[in-house]
């Protein structure tokens, strides 16, 4: 961990810093660097790309990119889910390390098209913030259903916040002990359940606490 911090200290001493992860996969497909070029043309240079693999961290070193390797193995559990999922699921143990140092992170997934500096378009106003996959308001930002069960007579009527789902391939974190432990539980949940992480993601922000269940108790802003 102390090498981490002296690094990050280095790449983002401002504590906040985006985040990629990446095995040899995306680097062949010309993915990555279409990344890269879009975090470095927006002026981004807090970053660091977290290699999976030598070949990754060697390819990276040579274009002089941010990078740091970290050797992980994918889980059993996530053997079969492909390669993008599995990898996918990686990213929270990762995240962990980061947030327990005391940096707010960006996380990023390596498809997604880097346009303008994403600092600047951040409140920093709770736990967590991230990318809807709702379509409008409605959807991305809630709103309140109505349901009807005749079979309860005259208490037939109730009612239900719906809203979609928080994109876990782009998202904010600050550094908290609720963000660590949310990304504690994640990272134990995807080694031990073949499970997509975007599903558990969305599950340990919003599911109440009930029953022995407690909530993490992150607070999260949807960003449009």
């Amino acid at each position: 961990m102390q090498a981490l911090e002296q690094y990050l200290l280095r790449v983002a001493p401002s504590r906040e810093v985006l985040v990629g992860v990446s095995n040899i996969n995306p680097l062949r497909e010309g993915m990555l660097e279409t990344f890269l070029k879009g975090v470095q043309q927006a002026g981004v240079s807090n970053y660091v790309v977290v290699a999976l693999d030598e070949e990754t961290e060697r390819e990276l070193k040579f274009s002089n990119v941010n990078v740091l390797y970290m050797p992980l193995q994918i889980s059993k559990s996530q053997a079969e889910t492909g390669d993008n999922h599995a990898v996918s699921a990686l990213k929270f143990g990762i995240l962990k390390k980061f947030l327990m140092l005391g940096w707010a992170v960006l996380l990023s997934d390596i498809d997604v098209a880097v346009l303008q500096n994403p600092f600047k378009h951040l409140h920093r106003d709770h736990d967590l913030e991230g990318m809807s996959d709702g379509f409008d308001s409605a959807t991305a930002y809630g709103q309140i259903e109505g349901y009807d069960d005749p079979s309860m007579g005259w208490a037939r009527f109730a009612q239900k916040e719906s809203h979609f789902n928080l994109n876990s391939g782009l998202f904010y974190v600050a550094a908290n002990p609720r963000t660590v432990e949310l990304m504690q539980r994640l990272e134990m949940r995807l080694s031990r359940e073949k499970y997509w992480d975007q599903t558990a993601y969305n599950e340990e922000v919003f599911f109440l606490s009930h029953d022995g269940y407690r909530s993490p108790g992150v607070r999260g802003r949807a960003q449009g």
